[in-house]
C-alpha cells in the first residue's frame, strides 16, 4: 500500500488493508506527513521513502528507497490511493514488474492518480464522472473503501430527529479554518441544537461513533467524508474547499446535491446567518431530512473494501 498527505488518501488504504491479515500488508509513505502517524497507530509495517511535490531529486531518491523495500518484502501487488509519494513507489513497481492498482476517491481525479493510472491494471473509482479520465477497460466503479466500523452503520442508521437535534461539523483531516470561524459565531443554544465540532484541534479516529449521533452534517466535500456520510445516511450541508486541486470538491458536492442528499453553499456566501437559517429550516422539516438521508444511502457503496481486496488477492495468488 502506498498513500500520503491527507486522511482522504490514507483511510481508503487502511480500509482495504483491514481485509488482509497484518502480515500480508505493508505501507509506503513519507515520514513527515499524516500517513506515518495513522499507519503506525493501526499496527501495520511502515517504510518511509523520499518524495516531493515538485523537486525531482527526492523523487529519484524515493524510487531507490522503494526498490530497496520491494526487493526485501517481495510484494505481489502495489495498491496506490493518491498523494505525490505514490509516484516513486509506482516507478519502482514498474521496474520490478509488480502489478499496480490505483484507487481514485474524487469525481475529478487528481493529477498524480491520472499519471500513475496509466500503468495500472485496474483503477477503482467512486464517482462515475471519473471514468472518462482513465482507460475504460481498467475502470472498476467500486466506491470509496471505508473502515468496517463505519460500514457496520449501513443500512440501519437513519436521521433520528430526536428531541435534541445534533449537528456534526467536520473540517476534514487537515481542518477548515473558514468553516470553523463561522461555526464559532453561531448561537447553538438558541438554535436548540447540540453541536459536535471536529477540527484540526479535535480529531477523532472512531468516526462511526460520531456519525451515529448526527442528524445533520456541515462539512467540506472531501470524497471520503461524503462516502462515510452516505453509508451512515447523514444528510449534509456542504461547503466545498475552494482551493482544492482543480476544484474537485465542487464536483463531489454537485454529485451529492443532484440526487437530493445534500445542500451546497459556496464559501464566498458562507456566513453565520445563512448557515443558521439553513440548519433551522432543515431541523424544522423532518420529512425533508428523511428524504435526504435516504438519498444519501442510495449513494453508499458499503462493499467497496471487500470488492477491491478480492481483486488484489486474486492477483497476488495468480
Amino acid at each position: 500500500m502506498v498513500c500520503g498527505g491527507t486522511g482522504g488518501h490514507v483511510y481508503p488504504a487502511l480500509a482495504v488493508a483491514e481485509q488482509f491479515s497484518k502480515d500480508e500488508i505493508f505501507f509506503l509513505g513519507t515520514q513527515e506527513r499524516l500517513e506515518a502517524q495513522l499507519v503506525a497507530r493501526e499496527g501495520y509495517l511502515f517504510h518511509a521513502i523520499s518524495a516531493h511535490r515538485k523537486n525531482p531529486l527526492p523523487i529519484i531518491k524515493g524510487v531507490f528507497d522503494a526498490l530497496k523495500v520491494f526487493l526485501k518484502e517481495r510484494p505481489g501487488a502495489l495498491f496506490a490511493t493518491g498523494g505525490y509519494v505514490t509516484i516513486p513507489a509506482v516507478l519502482a513497481a514498474l521496474i520490478l514488474r509488480i502489478p499496480i492498482f490505483v484507487q481514485e476517491q474524487n469525481a475529478l481525479p487528481g493529477k498524480v492518480n491520472r499519471f500513475i493510472a496509466m500503468f495500472a491494471r485496474k483503477v477503482f473509482i467512486a464517482f462515475p464522472e471519473a471514468t472518462r479520465y482513465f482507460h475504460k477497460s481498467a475502470v472498476v466503479t467500486s466506491g470509496n473503501p471505508l473502515r468496517q466500523k463505519i460500514v457496520g452503520l449501513y443500512p440501519q442508521h437513519k436521521a433520528k430527529h430526536k428531541e435534541r437535534f445534533t449537528v456534526l461539523v467536520l473540517g476534514g483531516s487537515l481542518g477548515a479554518e473558514a468553516l470553523d470561524k463561522v461555526v464559532a459565531q453561531i448561537d447553538w443554544q438558541a438554535l436548540q441544537v447540540d453541536m459536535i465540532h471536529l477540527n484540526i484541534n479535535y480529531y477523532v479516529h472512531d468516526m462511526a461513533e460520531v456519525l451515529q449521533k448526527a442528524d445533520l452534517a456541515v462539512c467540506r466535500a472531501g470524497a471520503l467524508t461524503l462516502a462515510e456520510l452516505a453509508v451512515a445516511g447523514v444528510p449534509a450541508i456542504l461547503i466545498p474547499y475552494p482551493y482544492a486541486a482543480e476544484k474537485h470538491q465542487d464536483l463531489n458536492a454537485q454529485a451529492y446535491a443532484a440526487v437530493g442528499a445534500a445542500q451546497v453553499i459556496d464559501q464566498t456566501r458562507l456566513s453565520p446567518p445563512l448557515l443558521t437559517s439553513i440548519i433551522s429550516a432543515l431541523k424544522s422539516s423532518p420529512e425533508k431530512l428523511t428524504k435526504m438521508s435516504e438519498a444519501m444511502q442510495q449513494l453508499a457503496k458499503p462493499n467497496a473494501s471487500t470488492e477491491i481486496a478480492k481483486v488484489l488477492r486474486e492477483t497476488i495468488n495468480a
